[in-house]
């Protein structure tokens, strides 16, 4: 698992991949599914190819017999979800094993495994609390911290001060499209339509959809406001 799309664009999926490989040759494990979460925090085990594993995992009681990560926070960075998942494991006659361990069972494997869940966690709250830190200076000293939405695009004024401007080509659909939907005259499939009419994608640049539409309707800047 890798939680940003630069890891995902970089080499940090095949490296895990390749050391966890390797770790299974020299202990003699045959290597029957791969699972990778491409840029996905693992402050959940609600993940595409967790739960898909999950599934294998039980469809397979039996024969699986092991579980190998290359580290732990790279399972889950939440000691709770640890807990309970190895307890599955443990359900399934599957044992955890990460590449830094040894494949005989240790007395101490089981514990040096829940100190390295609890440090993960205690580790994703550090940088949560820094981040947020960081963001609060930020914003102190003029920064936006939101990414500008569809039809906008953030710039510096003549200030070096944070703020918008409308993306040629792009804001004036927008502004049709919040424009029409102003009048209460339209329903949201009728704003849809209007959007492949006049060639407003979203923002990912495929066709609008209601959700992406929603959260553009929805979305207080279009009004001149800025929630905090």
């Amino acid at each position: 698992r890798v939680s940003t799309t630069k890891q995902v664009e970089g080499a940090s999926l095949d490296t895990q991949q390749k050391m966890c490989q390797d770790w299974a040759s020299r202990n003699d494990v045959l290597v029957k599914e791969i699972y990778h979460d491409d840029g996905v925090s693992a402050k959940t085990l609600d993940r595409p190819a967790m739960k898909e594993m999950l599934a294998y995992l039980e469809a397979n009681k039996g024969s699986v017999h092991y579980l190998i990560t290359y580290q732990t926070d790279r399972l889950t960075r939440s000691a709770v979800d640890f807990f309970a998942l190895r307890a599955k494991l443990s359900q399934l006659g599957i044992e955890y094993k990460n590449i830094n361990s040894s494949l005989e069972v240790s007395d101490n494997e089981e514990l040096i495994q829940n100190i390295e869940a609890v440090l993960a966690q205690h580790d994703n709250k550090i940088k949560s609390s820094r981040v947020k830190d960081n963001m609060k200076r930020h914003a102190k000293d003029g920064y936006r911290m939101s990414k500008a939405p569809l039809g906008l695009k953030n710039i510096r004024d003549v200030l070096d001060k944070s703020t918008l401007a409308p993306v040629e080509g792009v804001a004036d659909k927008v502004a049709s499209v919040l424009e029409a939907y102003s009048t209460g005259t339209y329903t949201i499939a009728s704003l849809i339509k209007m959007c492949e009419s006049i060639g407003l994608k979203s923002a990912t640049g495929k066709p609008m959809q209601i959700q992406a539409l929603s959260k553009m309707l929805r979305n207080p800047i279009y009004a001149g406001l800025e929630m905090s």
